[in-house]
């Protein structure tokens, strides 16, 4: 918008208001150069005259109603809003609620020029003007100005077609699969005739079979058949499916003596965007389709706002396209009772995925148990599992309940699957098959309700070339498979992350450490990150537990990063700074556990195993070996 205080640039000499408007605007010839005019009284002739001379038609509204009455009958583009005197507050705010209204046209004000001084009127014009002209009224000038706003709002105009082609387009090619649920396939014209207009319909015989498909396809619309005659079962576990993968946008094919039936009314009413009668025309079904379609990416748009404008879902951070396809896959597979199997590189935070799938499901007010295969040695990890009974076993004094009976009604993780041991792998076929779980030691069967996701960083299908995994329990547990981004793919994400890891551990460390310099997140966007979001949080404790300044400079990171003389492989530099961190921390809190243990996020017991592990005294020292 115009600068209120700006001067008003005219025409020179040597050019005629006439073609510079023209210049401006020709494609305002091709449609229509009327000029909607508002105010208590009208032009003058002489003024009228001279506009209509240079292809203007000036029609007159006394107000904002008279004017919505035009706007029915002419096409405008450019408004004239004649401010005439006095100017009280009451005419200004009417002159809001014009422009608002027509918020689509190129407003220009007319001004007395004591007016303008005005801080109201300055703030109008500034913010809802295209531009502004002072009584008395030049023809010449007004001409240019008239000719310059047209020319803006054509080009406005031909964005705005563009857009709504583009868009037209976006949603003929957005995914145009169309999930169909019914007990037999639709008529071969029919399903011949939506192929031809773009769709696939991907045909699910039942609720599981759907629940199954929803979560390999990337369906927006889905359609469901209800048979004639009615069947109450199928009724109602539709109606659950529907509830279940809410974000579809769902059309029914009934037939008519089923819309007499209250429970069908409040089920089209309450869940479905719309519905079409038997038999179905395949030219009404594919407009209500593509505009259930139409919908369905306008409510993805949303999405991707929120997307954009959060700082990440589901309890994660990142707004990169990678976390935005994971953000995708949770939302697919959350709702959907079925194994899981997450693939990422070590420290990319798998088991955080795992939780958010757990907390966005069905599952989430049940218990969230998380078992590491590899952190328990193979002669104890089908106790672990499945439990036993008193006197089992030497040692076994009483019961123990096994993880998979402790998360009945919620959702069992088991980390790093890859790592466990091929006659376990056996044992947890067998409850995946059959939902029953029989402690060591004992002879009755217990049925268990839990939802199993295993996450791994290796290749299982290289392990099953190995025969250190079975073929058939990959198969079983990667119904849906979710891969997580390593951190390098994750582009600007490093910076929020970055924040976020120094936030904690300036909290657990108490030191006054509040941001990163430029030169900081330019040395952790070049940084390869093979230990992932571990090495980065490990990497921020490290240095803000070295810092004496409010910020971490690339000085502060390079002082704390390992030493690249130090072994190279992962396993060995991400031991090396998880020791180097234990012995500082400890350090720091002088060899107290509890404060350290609490100052790391981790348990006491955990922390006196990673002392065990890398030999480190409560001062912190390493201990003798030997």
């Amino acid at each position: 918008m115009s600068d209120a205080n700006a001067p008003v640039t005219f025409a020179s000499d040597g050019d005629s208001a006439d073609q510079i408007s023209e210049g401006l605007c020709d494609d305002c010839h091709l449609h229509t150069r009327k000029l909607l005019v508002v105010g208590a009284a009208p032009l003058e002739e002489t003024l009228e005259r001279s506009l209509l001379r240079r292809g203007w038609e000036p029609i007159h509204a006394k107000d904002r109603e008279d004017a919505r009455k035009l706007a029915t009958e002419h096409r405008f583009m450019v408004g004239l809003l004649l401010l005439q005197q006095p100017l009280d507050p009451a005419q200004l705010q009417a002159s809001h609620q014009l422009v608002a209204v027509f918020s689509q046209l190129e407003w220009i004000a007319a001004v007395d020029r004591t007016q303008i001084v005005r801080n109201d009127v300055k703030r109008f014009i500034v913010d809802h003007m295209r531009d502004f002209q002072v009584f008395p009224l030049d023809p010449s000038r007004l001409a240019v100005v008239l000719g310059h706003a047209c020319g803006l709002a054509s080009i406005g105009e031909s964005l705005r077609r563009e857009q709504v082609l583009t868009e037209a387009s976006r949603i003929r090619s957005i995914n145009r699969k169309l999930l169909v649920v019914a007990a037999d396939r639709l008529s071969e014209p029919l399903a011949d005739a939506l192929k031809s207009k773009g769709w696939e319909p991907i045909y699910a015989q039942g609720t599981e079979d759907a629940a199954r498909l929803g979560a390999e396809h990337r369906f927006t619309v889905a359609l469901i058949v209800l048979p004639q005659p009615f069947d109450e079962a199928w009724f109602l576990e539709c109606r659950q499916l529907v509830s279940r993968f809410s974000q579809l946008e769902w059309v029914a094919a009934l037939d008519r003596t089923h819309i007499a039936r209250d429970e069908v009314k409040r089920f089209i009413v309450d869940q479905l965007r719309d519905f079409q009668v038997f038999p179905l025309e395949s030219e009404r079904l594919a407009v209500v389709l593509g505009h259930a379609c139409g919908l369905a990416s306008i409510g993805e748009s949303l999405r991707q706002d929120v997307v954009q404008t959060e700082p990440g879902r589901f309890g994660l951070i990142g707004r990169s396209p990678a976390m935005r396809e994971l953000y995708f896959s949770i939302e697919r597979v959350a709702p959907v009772d079925i194994p899981v199997l997450i693939l990422g590189e070590t420290g990319t935070g798998k088991e955080l995925v795992a939780r958010a799938i757990h907390a966005a499901s069905e599952r989430a007010s049940g218990r969230f148990v998380a078992l590491n295969c590899a952190a328990i040695p193979t002669s104890l990890l089908q106790s672990e599992l499945f439990g036993y009974e008193k006197g089992a076993f030497t040692g076994a004094f009483e019961r123990k309940i096994g993880l998979i009976e402790t998360a009945e009604g919620g959702t069992l993780l088991l980390d790093e699957i890859g790592e466990m041991p091929i006659q376990t792998q056996a044992s947890l076929l067998r409850f995946l098959e059959d939902k029953n779980v029989t402690p060591i030691g004992g002879t009755r069967t217990l049925p268990i309700d839990v939802r199993v996701i295993a996450s791994t960083n290796r290749d299982l299908e290289q392990g099953i070339n190995d025969k250190t995994f079975r073929e058939d329990l990959f198969y079983r547990l990667a119904v849906f498979t979710v891969h997580v981004p390593s951190l390098r793919d994750r582009g600007d994400d490093i910076d929020a992350l970055a924040r976020h890891f120094l936030e904690l551990a300036a909290e657990a460390l108490k030191k006054p450490v509040h941001d990163l310099t430029h030169d900081a997140l330019s040395l952790l966007r070049r940084h390869n990150w093979p230990g992932n979001l571990r090495e980065l949080r490990s990497w921020m404790f490290q240095a803000v537990l070295g810092s004496s300044e409010h910020r971490l400079t690339a000085r502060d990171l390079a002082r704390a990063r390992p030493s690249p003389a130090r072994p190279t492989s992962l396993s060995d530099a991400m031991d090396a700074t998880e020791k180097k961190t234990l012995e500082q921390t400890l350090s720091q809190n002088v060899g107290n556990v509890t404060k350290t243990a609490k100052a790391l996020g981790v348990s006491r017991m955990t922390l006196y195993r990673l002392m065990e592990k890398h030999q480190i005294s409560r001062d912190g020292d390493n201990k003798p070996a030997g």
